[in-house]
C-alpha cells in the first residue's frame, strides 16, 4: 500500500481514535479492582484495537485511583509517551510535558514530518479567507503551527508575506522546518519556541496573528494569554485570525461537535469547545473589535478580529 493510501485509510478511522483512548481507559481501569497501591512493581501489557487503530500499552504503576501507562501507537511512534488515568480521567504526558493532541490524532512520516488529515483538508478553505483579510505585505505570526502543513501552504500561496511559525513543542518545530525545506520556501522564518502563556513572546511585532485549532485544546487561561500577547505584537488595525470549532449562543452547532467536546473534556477538564460569543467578549476587553465570523466546512468557524486604535 502506498504512503498516500495509508494516510487516507488512517484518516478514515481518525474519528474513532478517541474511542480507542476511552477503551484503553476502561480496560486499564478495570485492573484497579485487583491491584493495591503498594504493588508498585506490578506490570501488565495489552493492546486496544478499534478498526485499524491500535495502541500498545504497559502499566508502570497502578493504584486504586491512578494508573501510569507507557503507550505507543503506529501513528505517533513516540517512545515513552505516558497516559495518566486519574479518577476516571485520561491525560497524556511525554518527557517534555503534556502530550499534544496532534500527536494522538496525527501521523509521523518516515522523513520526520508530522501530518494530520484535518490540516490537509482545511488548509484550502482557510487560505481562501486569508487571501481576503490579510495585508498584502508584512509579517504574519502563526501561533501553535503544529505540523507545519498550514504555514507551508499559506506561504507558498502568499509569497509577498513573510511568515513566522511557532510552537512550544520541539518535535513540531522540527516538522515545520522539514515542511518548509520540502517546499523550498524563502519567505518563512525558522520556527520559534512560543508558549502563549510565557511572556514576553519571542516576536516583538507582527502585522497579523493566526491561531488555528488551539483554543479548544488548551485551558481558558491560554485564550486570555493569546489575546494579551496578540495585542502586544500587533499594531493598530492588525488582524487576529482564529479558527476552530465553537459553540454558538451556548449550544453546539452539530452532534459531532458535541461528541468531540465530550471527548476533549474527558481527556482534560480544562479543555473543550468554547462559546464563540465569550471569546469575542474577552477579545473586546483586550482591545479587539470583531470584524466578521465566517462559517467554515466541518462545523468550524473563522473569527476575524482587528486591534482597535
Amino acid at each position: 500500500m502506498s504512503r498516500g493510501a495509508r494516510q487516507a485509510l488512517a484518516d478514515s478511522h481518525a474519528v474513532r481514535r478517541m474511542g480507542v483512548l476511552q477503551r484503553l481507559l476502561r480496560e486499564a481501569s478495570c485492573l484497579t479492582h485487583h491491584i493495591t497501591a503498594n504493588q508498585a512493581s506490578y506490570e501488565q501489557t495489552g493492546r486496544v484495537r478499534c478498526g485499524i487503530d491500535q495502541l500498545s500499552f504497559r502499566i508502570l504503576r497502578c493504584s486504586r485511583r491512578e494508573i501510569d501507562l507507557s503507550v505507543r501507537s503506529p501513528d505517533h511512534r513516540e517512545a515513552g509517551a505516558m497516559c495518566v488515568i486519574s479518577r476516571g480521567r485520561l491525560s497524556w504526558r511525554n518527557s517534555s510535558g503534556w502530550f499534544p493532541m496532534l500527536k494522538v490524532l496525527g501521523q509521523k512520516l518516515d522523513d520526520g514530518r508530522w501530518f494530520t488529515a484535518s490540516a490537509e483538508r482545511n488548509k484550502g478553505p482557510i487560505l481562501a479567507l486569508l487571501e481576503r483579510i490579510l495585508p498584502r505585505t508584512g509579517l504574519v505570526l502563526e501561533i501553535g503551527s503544529g505540523t507545519g502543513q498550514h504555514v507551508a501552504h499559506f506561504a507558498r500561496a502568499l509569497p509577498e508575506l513573510n511568515w513566522q511559525p511557532s510552537d512550544a513543542d520541539a518535535s513540531f518545530r522540527e516538522s515545520i522546518q522539514s515542511w518548509v525545506r520540502r517546499e523550498n520556501l524563502g519567505n518563512v522564518h525558522a520556527p520559534v519556541d512560543l508558549d502563549v502563556c510565557r511572556f514576553p513572546w519571542p516576536a516583538a511585532h507582527a502585522d497579523a496573528v493566526l491561531c488555528i485549532n488551539m483554543i479548544h485544546v488548551a485551558p481558558w487561561a491560554a485564550t486570555e494569554a493569546l489575546l494579551t500577547g496578540a495585542k502586544d505584537v500587533l499594531g493598530d488595525g492588525g488582524v487576529l485570525f482564529l479558527y476552530g470549532p465553537y459553540r454558538r449562543f451556548g449550544r453546539h452547532t452539530a452532534p459531532s461537535n458535541e461528541a468531540f467536546d465530550t471527548q476533549l473534556r474527558a481527556s482534560d477538564p480544562a479543555w473543550g469547545l468554547r462559546d464563540l460569543e465569550a471569546v469575542v467578549e474577552l477579545a473586546a476587553t483586550a482591545g479587539f473589535a470583531l470584524a466578521e465570523v465566517v462559517a467554515m466546512p466541518a462545523n468550524n468557524f473563522s473569527v476575524v478580529l482587528l486591534k482597535r486604535s
